[in-house]
């Protein structure tokens, strides 16, 4: 009988949150916990000018996060990001060498 072995592995992920709803950000630490998520690493970059707008937006809050997560993770992430399209103007997951 095979069993299904799932890995964990590192990411880093990057949020671009409106300004004026930057406690959007508060959700995420409670869909990494749903998710069994390790946060390894959490850096808010602040408030910044963005290089054009995005939804009208001329700023953004960033947040980076370092996590620990199964390799399906993105796309529970991605499902998350699109529900919540009002809240977050962009985001960038990129998953860690196996080091």
């Amino acid at each position: 009988m095979l069993q299904e072995v799932n890995y964990m592995r590192k990411y880093e992920l990057v949020v671009l949150a409106k300004t004026n709803l930057a406690k959007a950000q508060d959700k995420l630490p409670d869909l990494f916990k749903k998710l069994k998520v390790k946060i390894l690493e959490t850096d808010n970059l602040g408030e910044r000018d963005l290089a054009y707008p995005i939804q009208k937006q001329t700023k953004a809050v960033y947040t980076r996060y370092l996590l620990e997560a199964k390799e399906d993770f993105g796309k529970q992430l991605d499902r998350f990001f699109h529900l919540n399209s009002k809240s977050y103007l962009r985001y960038l997951l990129v998953a860690r060498d196996k080091k």
